[in-house]
């Protein structure tokens, strides 16, 4: 049993989630990068007077570009013009302040010079952008403990003000015809050792983001009950918009954000009918051979566990497959634990005990952590299993959105703990569709991989699309907007509604200048994003999810070997209008 930190731990960097993936899905990964030189230009000065920071290496060759100053697409050239005895100013643009702190990231607001990086702001993506006359700067929130760590969310952000400032440098409407260049504050987002939904270990975050950088948008990879207690207490009454990559609970959903709190995966709630199709599958799979199901009469009713952890995110799944008819078809049994994202150590105990007592043919798991690393060693190890239930076989296992890369990592090697052989392949789950048209999720994997080659394996990336999308969302927001002269969260909802619907353009480095051309003409036009086309729910202020069916693949069977072993995403895709699967074999479980 893991400790209570490690209990957190996991259930957040593995539990956020996100479209599924082997690395985590779009999570906030760590990556403790410790080849890194250096974060910013700054980092390079004891190497050289003549070195700039690239891609965390110190290369020959300034970082350059025009003095200026301005946050939150705020320009501050007024600075200085004080009645009299208002006392001098110490800078007029931001290249002073930034010449002055030997190159690190400053900003001059209000006539003095605002460091970027803070302890709980460690990290500026687009730190060159600066000198710029009028920088838009945004927040973003993610795992950032330090000035060189840099997780999957920021090395998005990073590609996205890569993509776009090569394409066209930045957004019109500075001063004197000069581009709005782009640049996010980072801003840590993992507390392990504080109940989450407390907003106390963000307030130093949120003054620097809202009441120092004034920032009118934020990208926000923070769990839900993070987001709510931030967004509900600082962010709505500072007016700041705000995308998260992640899922939306209903407690998001519940919150009055005036158009101003967007989430891309879809509702939680929306992946209930393919758990329902699901069920039908498993039940067909189960049915082959009932000579170990241990039924009261051949024909009766399987018997379905449905475990659910006591937070809105599964509680919503959980009540949304109840109301199917298709629930109708099994003896149905709600359990319910404690969540490892609200309590340091679950007591998993009774739990266990219980499914035991029940001996259900399938056991349905909305929870995490607190299920993987608790409940499945005492169903599967030996032969406490079968003691308990006079030989019935081992259970099928339906899984939620978030627990394929624990489950993986825990129990999908020869090396497993108890040496759960036949686990793999009496494991499927539910998780957010990826786009039907693979093309562009395939280029923009492409990139990032290229984009990170100082990481071993750059694949451990994949999976984060949006994160990506969002922040291309953001900046396009912004272009949207206008050339307005001083950006603000309701200009970026305003923006936001003009990107929903409409001419469709590709989002990625290949549209960028015809996206802005179009903005600039006051064209609405309709995202095609890596996560898929434009299919928004724009009452709730969130894409409308669809659930995908995936699988562990151990590789072990002969029809396994052919393609990688791990969590396979989108193994039967979900269908909306038939409330059917795909009717193809399952690749990871033979007959399936």
């Amino acid at each position: 049993m893991k400790s209570a930190r490690s209990w957190r731990e996991w259930a957040f960097v593995l539990g956020c989630g996100a479209a599924l993936v082997v690395s985590a899905p779009a999570c906030s990964l760590l990556f403790d990068i410790n080849a890194d030189q250096c974060a910013v230009d700054g980092d390079c000065a004891r190497l050289g007077a003549d070195l700039s920071c690239r891609a965390g290496i110190c290369v020959e060759g300034a970082s350059g570009g025009a003095s200026g100053a301005a946050t939150g697409g705020t320009s501050s050239s007024g600075a200085g013009q004080g009645g009299a005895g208002d006392p001098e100013p110490e800078c007029a643009a931001n290249g002073e302040c930034i010449d002055a702190n030997f190159g690190q990231p400053y900003a001059c607001i209000s006539g003095k010079c605002v460091s970027l990086v803070t302890e709980e702001c460690p990290l500026v993506v687009g730190a060159d952008n600066l000198r710029a006359p009028a920088p838009i700067i945004f927040g973003a929130y993610t795992v950032a403990p330090n000035a060189v760590s840099r997780s999957s969310v920021t090395r998005n952000i990073d590609l996205v003000i890569s993509e776009v400032t090569t394409k066209v440098t930045g957004l019109k409407g500075g001063p004197n015809n000069s581009r709005r260049t782009l640049a996010f504050v980072v801003c840590n987002s993992y507390f392990p050792d504080v109940a989450p939904g407390t907003i106390d270990a963000f307030e130093p975050s949120l003054d620097h983001l809202v009441d120092d950088l004034k920032v009118p948008g934020i990208v926000s990879a923070l769990s839900a009950k993070d987001l709510e207690a931030v967004f509900s207490q600082r962010l709505n009454a500072a007016g700041t918009f705000v995308i998260s990559p992640f899922e939306q609970d209903s407690e998001l959903a519940a919150l009055a954000d005036e158009g101003r709190l967007w989430n891309m995966l879809g509702a939680t709630s929306d992946l209930a009918p393919a758990f329902g199709a699901l069920l039908k599958r498993t039940e067909a799979y189960l049915r082959l051979d009932e000579s170990f199901l241990n039924l009261p009469s051949p024909g009766a009713k399987l018997r379905v566990a449905l475990v659910s952890a006591n937070i809105a995110r599964e509680t919503d799944v959980r009540d949304a497959l109840l109301e199917l008819p298709t629930l109708d078809g099994f003896e149905v049994e709600q359990f319910q634990v404690e969540s490892a994202l609200l309590t340091g150590s679950p007591d998993v105990g009774p739990l266990a005990t219980d499914l035991l007592d029940y001996a259900p043919h399938i056991i349905v798991a909305l929870a995490g952590s607190e299920f993987i690393e608790g409940v499945f060693p005492v169903l599967e190890a030996g032969k406490s299993w079968g003691d308990a239930t006079r030989g019935q076989q081992l259970p099928m296992y339906v899984l939620g959105s978030s627990m394929a890369p624990e489950t993986w990592i825990l129990y999908g090697g020869s090396e497993s703990p108890g040496g759960f052989q036949s686990l793999m392949d009496r494991i499927v789950g539910v998780a957010y569709a990826s786009a039907e048209d693979p093309d562009l999720r395939e280029n923009y994997e492409s990139r990032l991989i290229s984009a990170n080659s100082d990481l071993q394996d750059p694949t451990v990336l994949l999976g984060s699309e949006s994160v990506y999308d969002a922040t291309y969302l953001m900046v396009y927001a912004a272009a949207a907007a206008g050339q307005v002269p001083a950006l603000t969260g309701k200009q970026l909802a305003t923006g936001m509604q003009k990107l929903l619907g409409g001419e469709p353009y590709d989002v990625g480095p290949s549209q960028i200048s015809q996206v802005l051309r179009a903005l600039e003409d006051g064209e609405e036009l309709g995202l095609n994003l890596t996560l898929g086309p434009p299919n928004w729910n724009t009452g709730n202020g969130t894409r409308k999810g669809v659930g995908s069916v995936y699988c562990l693949n151990d590789g072990l069977a002969a029809d396994e070997a052919d393609f990688p072993r791990g969590p396979t995403p989108d193994a039967l895709r979900y269908d909306p209008e038939t409330d059917t699967l795909e009717s193809k074999p399952l690749r990871c479980i033979s007959d399936f």
